[in-house]
């Protein structure tokens, strides 16, 4: 699936497996309560294969090599397209892998003076 849960997109199935869970037994080897095990059975398989598929999903997306070969093409569009320095190329991969940087930190990285940031909000652009 893509980045919207199954959850999400197949809303009418949970409803459906969830409704199921409190289904009355069906027979007389359908369980030992009131309740239906094959009812709470299906809408445990739903449910956890649901959450194996966006752990999956969430694996494959936070795959750190693939991680930082879409920051590459992240930081090579915008420096074609919006005139960022090269030094994007340098700062985006360690945001990604420390969560900050100090403002000199990024200023140092970028190549640019202080009073650019200061000046010019659009700072990261040439």
């Amino acid at each position: 699936m893509d980045g919207l849960t199954r959850l999400a997109r197949q809303r009418d199935d949970y409803m459906a497996a969830l409704a199921s869970a409190d289904l009355g037994r069906q027979g007389d080897l359908d369980g030992r309560g009131n309740l239906s095990d094959k009812g709470l059975a299906h809408f445990c398989h739903f449910f956890l294969s649901t959450a194996i598929d966006q752990a999956e999903f969430m694996t494959q997306l936070l795959d750190l090599d693939s991680m930082q070969n879409r920051i590459q093409i992240l930081a090579d569009l915008l420096i074609a397209r919006r005139g960022a320095a090269e030094g994007i190329r340098w700062l985006l991969p360690d945001l990604f892998l420390r969560g900050e940087v100090t403002r000199g930190e990024a200023t140092r990285i970028l190549q640019k003076p202080e009073r650019t940031r200061a000046e010019d909000p659009r700072w990261i652009a040439e």
